[in-house]
């Protein structure tokens, strides 16, 4: 594991770690004194996968992922994983830090553009968070195809009387970079 991690606040972290053993050891993830276990909330996932690998040399060693979504301030602190066996124990720890999104200058999407099914005709709406200093320009496209969004609001786009389905894209542009996001796809309803 890297000595220290940088993470910008809300994306995802991802750290990894090879082991080696007789007995093959326990392993157990911690964020500062928090235990890390594998589990889904509204505000996060964290996903620990642990298995065995054969290095080139033909050894049999553990390799462990750890996954983080949704990366908070408040997660600044010491990522250790802990390795112990009948023979002792092995620690290996990260000084992570989290930078605030707000002093963030290159452009970033905030969260996912959802997917949305209107019927011919209806209006379809998609809103993200834009963050970047100075404030990002915004372009939305549809299929490749630059749009103008019928709304007003930051970081929104409301596309008037779809008449075909497709796939919407968001480029964020400033002085200092660009960021884009492309999930999203209008989809015709039947009825």
């Amino acid at each position: 594991m890297k000595e220290t991690m940088e993470v910008v606040e809300t994306e995802n972290l991802e750290a990894e770690v090879i082991v080696s053993g007789i007995p093959s050891p326990e392993l157990k993830w911690m964020l500062g004194s928090e235990h890390l276990s594998s589990k889904k909330t509204t505000e996060r996932i964290v996903e620990i996968e642990t298995k065995t690998i054969e290095t080139p040399d033909g050894r049999q060693v553990m390799k462990s992922t750890l996954k983080l979504t949704n990366v908070k301030l408040e997660d600044c602190c010491e990522l250790i994983v802990i390795a112990e066996n009948k023979h002792g124990l092995v620690k290996s720890s990260s000084s992570l830090t989290i930078m605030p999104l707000a002093s963030l200058k290159i452009p970033k999407i905030v969260g996912n553009l959802k997917n949305v099914t209107v019927k011919k005709g209806e209006s379809a709406q998609f809103k993200v968070d834009v963050k970047g200093n100075p404030e990002p320009k915004l372009k939305w496209f549809i299929d490749g195809i630059e749009i103008q969004s019928k709304s007003n609001t930051y970081g929104e786009c409301v596309i008037d009387k779809c008449q075909s389905s497709g796939t919407v894209k968001l480029v964020a542009t400033n002085e200092n970079g660009e960021d884009s996001a492309q999930v999203s796809q209008i989809s015709k309803r039947i009825s």
